[in-house]
């Protein structure tokens, strides 16, 4: 169903806090996970229905999101910038990026990506 995903990257900097990187790859039909932990990127393979069920769920949270947010009113030098993208096996890319403004159910990003990191075993 989703075998035509190459990776999905998902990076968020809050002001001056160490970057948030989740990579989630489709490498020779398996995928693999790739994420920081205080630092430290940790890389670990994942069951396919823990990927069937967080596609899943990134593919109804991002349903009609725009492409770009920002807040243009209120630049903060220190806020938060965010970046989604999924890359295709055909090359096509979706890419959704963020300066200090979020889509309304953007939290559940961040939910679904600690749901797949904490059910993937060691």
């Amino acid at each position: 169903m989703f075998e035509c995903i190459k990776k999905v990257v998902y990076k968020k900097q809050l002001s001056f806090s160490p970057e948030q990187y989740f990579k989630l790859e489709n490498n020779e039909n398996k995928y693999i996970v790739t994420y920081s932990d205080r630092n430290n990127l940790k890389t670990k393979e994942v069951s396919n229905e823990l990927v069937i069920q967080y596609f899943d769920q990134l593919f109804r949270i991002i349903d009609g999101w725009k492409n770009h947010y920002e807040d243009t009113k209120n630049a903060i030098i220190d806020g938060t910038q965010w970046q989604l993208q999924i890359e295709y096996k055909d090359g096509e890319e979706e890419n959704y990026i963020g300066i200090d403004k979020f889509p309304s159910n953007f939290e559940y990003l961040d939910e679904i990506k600690y749901e797949l990191i904490n059910n993937v075993g060691e």
